[in-house]
């Protein structure tokens, strides 16, 4: 599913408001009754907004793994700020392990301007961008495909990565507060934690929107993370957080 500007358009509405009722969005954005509905099931049908009589509610994040299709429409620009600070860490002949979210999608266009890359990644997304690119081989593991996303995860995925030493892991998380990370997926979690266990050095990408955001799967506390990536500064809690667990924070 590709979402139109319409269908970005509900979701951002949804975002901000929570529960809308049809009129109020075939007023906002200009449209007709029928056209609405055929929009609201086909977000409904990938996972994103809950149809009611006479409106729509967006699916709550708490413990939910938002697919990619949502993702995507979300604080894209602080995402490719976020890429540009971690390509800083980026050598020639490095190894790179890039989990599949959306953060790290941006992290391949940079990788273009480097020799001799080694990429492992179980983004399909990312496959897709870095086989263009001669100076980079990809590995992708087997494993199960999560529905309404481009992420491989599962046991035989992480299983894959024990054939693997990367220099650095870029991932992201669903939230992270002052005492560690998390996740809204365990499978998520079980195949991040084995990518960070076989990378000399974990490199966490983290939008505004992560901030204060406990889920139910732990991640990682902050003893596993070596650097931490964010688009704005964050509060004295997370400064304390990066004095006491000796982890770099950048902005």
């Amino acid at each position: 599913m590709t979402l139109t500007i319409r269908q970005t358009t509900i979701l951002n509405l949804l975002s901000r408001k929570k529960n809308m009722s049809n009129a109020e969005l075939c007023d906002q954005l200009y449209c007709s009754l029928s056209t609405l509905r055929r929009d609201l099931l086909e977000l409904e049908n990938n996972g994103l907004v809950k149809r009611h009589h006479g409106g729509a509610t967006i699916i709550s994040k708490s413990n939910t793994e938002f697919s990619h299709f949502y993702r995507e429409t979300e604080n894209n620009e602080a995402k490719k700020y976020i890429a540009s600070l971690a390509a800083d860490f980026i050598g020639n002949g490095m190894s790179i392990f890039l989990d599949s979210s959306s953060t790290s999608f941006y992290i391949c266009e940079h990788l273009q301007h480097f020799h001799n890359i080694i990429v492992v990644t179980n983004g399909l997304r990312n496959a897709i961008s870095l086989s263009s690119m001669d100076n980079v081989k990809v590995y992708l593991p087997g494993g199960e495909l999560k529905t309404n996303s481009t992420s491989i995860v599962g046991e035989l995925a992480s299983n894959f990565l024990t054939n693997f030493k990367a220099d650095l892991c870029f991932l992201s998380c669903r939230g992270i507060d002052s005492e560690g990370t998390y996740e809204a997926s365990l499978n998520q979690a079980l195949f991040k934690q084995h990518l960070m266990a076989n990378a000399k050095q974990s490199i966490l990408l983290c939008d505004e929107t992560k901030f204060d955001s406990p889920h139910f799967f732990n991640l990682s506390n902050y003893r596993h993370i070596d650097v931490l990536i964010t688009n704005t500064e964050p509060s004295i809690d997370y400064l304390e957080s990066a004095h006491n667990y000796d982890f770099e924070l950048l902005y």
